[in-house]
């Protein structure tokens, strides 16, 4: 298996439109925000990074999003 990515985890990929389309005053994060307002689904959060990053995130931490705690040792009380 090539893919870092887990089983449990799905992607929706969204090819946007030139920036010259879009609404005035638009930003990249205005539309995250817009988006993660529309897009919820119960049980999971969004992450919002392109597809290539997030590989990149989850191949060199494990972790499935940019920003992730990870404990370990022998007593995590």
């Amino acid at each position: 298996m090539n893919d870092p990515a887990p089983f449990e985890m799905f992607e929706t990929i969204i090819q946007f439109k030139p920036r010259s389309e879009w609404r005035l005053r638009m930003t990249p994060e205005k539309l995250v925000d817009e988006l993660d307002a529309r897009v919820k689904i119960s049980g999971l959060s969004n992450v919002w990074v392109p597809p290539i990053r997030n590989r990149l995130d989850i191949l060199t931490t494990g972790i499935k999003t940019p920003v992730g705690v990870k404990i370990s040792g022998a007593d995590l009380g």
